[in-house]
């Protein structure tokens, strides 16, 4: 009997150890990007993806539409395009904002797929992640050619905070959904954020 009272205090002291650690891990890394925020102006891009919906096709596995996304930095130009077909019958990207310090900042998230027009909820594993075509290698390469690397890498770090997981990022973080059902096939879009923080989808 004393053997599994011992048995069980222990793991109930490691658990709690471990959820100590993750707290002040998770801790320190939101004071760290908080410290990184107030230092730094908001990024926000002129153009943050370039769009073209091919169109949509059924098979036995149900419903597929295609399309060709373009990840635009700071000087113009692509740095990745993607390129496939998903699952459903109308295409939408989530962007994640982060608002901090009175800044926002703004990341795309994920490109996925519909089964109806405005649909406002969808399976949040599925769809194509964004944020490793930008943000890798410690750099934040939205920023383009003309910034330092010392800058990218500050916005590296408020990025991963923003698309990752972190318990005191919850109250400072919401998901923004662009709605791409209003996409002509074969035309070209782009979403854009204005100065007043809101999402533009245009016709190019």
């Amino acid at each position: 009997m004393k053997k599994r009272y011992y048995f069980l205090w222990s793991f109930f002291l490691l658990i709690f150890l471990i959820a100590g650690v993750i707290f002040a891990i998770s801790f320190f890394k939101f004071l760290s990007v908080k410290k990184t925020i107030s230092a730094l102006p908001e990024y926000s891009s002129e153009e943050y993806l370039r769009i073209k919906i091919y169109g949509s096709s059924y098979n036995d596995d149900g419903n597929t539409i295609s399309g060709n996304f373009s990840l635009i930095n700071e000087n113009g130009l692509e740095i990745a395009v993607i390129e496939r077909s998903w699952s459903g019958s109308y295409l939408a990207v989530d962007f994640k904002e982060i608002k901090m310090a009175d800044k926002s900042f703004s990341f795309p998230e994920k490109i996925y797929g519909r089964d109806e027009l405005l649909q406002y909820s969808h399976k949040p594993n599925k769809g194509t992640s964004l944020g490793k075509y930008y943000n890798e290698n410690g750099e934040f390469i939205l920023l383009g050619n003309n910034s330092t690397k010392m800058l990218r890498k500050k916005y590296y770090k408020i990025a991963s905070f923003a698309l990752g997981k972190n318990i005191f990022s919850l109250k400072y973080k919401k998901t923004v959904t662009i709605d791409l059902s209003s996409c002509i096939n074969g035309k070209y879009y782009s979403i854009v954020r204005v100065p007043s923080g809101n999402y533009l989808l245009r016709e190019l």
